[in-house]
């Protein structure tokens, strides 16, 4: 195993752990109020964890889009984001459950928006016929 991959491997552990625990205990990071909705209770374990979780499982994964451009890496990093915050929005409206509708319009946009990532990867991946 080069050392780089076991960097990306040992940062994107360390990153998806630290996710998960800015994800279940935010008010340890940012004290919160219990008077928040419902929207603002998710929206607040939201805020601190996706981006750590999702670079983390990027950072996994990256080693295997070796030969890919830097365009699909990048879709594939936006993909990774995009999934990320549907799954923890969706555990998260199930921790509260589901009392949201303004969270269940954000799952509709982020499974669009995984939708016309995971096309356009397609397009990218796609040999010309040239």
């Amino acid at each position: 195993m080069s050392r780089t991959l076991a960097y990306q491997l040992i940062t994107g552990t360390t990153l998806i752990i630290v996710g998960v625990i800015l994800f279940l205990f935010p008010e340890r990071i940012v004290d919160s109020s219990d008077s928040m909705s419902v929207k603002e209770k998710i929206d607040f374990k939201l805020r601190y964890s996706v981006l750590p979780l999702g670079i983390g499982i990027f950072l996994i994964n990256i080693s295997r889009l070796y030969e890919e451009s830097r365009i699909y890496k990048l879709l594939f990093l936006l993909l990774v984001l995009d999934l990320t915050y549907f799954v923890t929005r969706f555990i998260a409206l199930a921790m509260y459950a589901f009392d949201s509708r303004v969270q269940f319009v954000w799952l509709l946009i982020e499974i669009i928006i995984a939708i016309i990532l995971f096309k356009i990867m397609k397009l990218k991946k796609a040999p010309s016929k040239a």
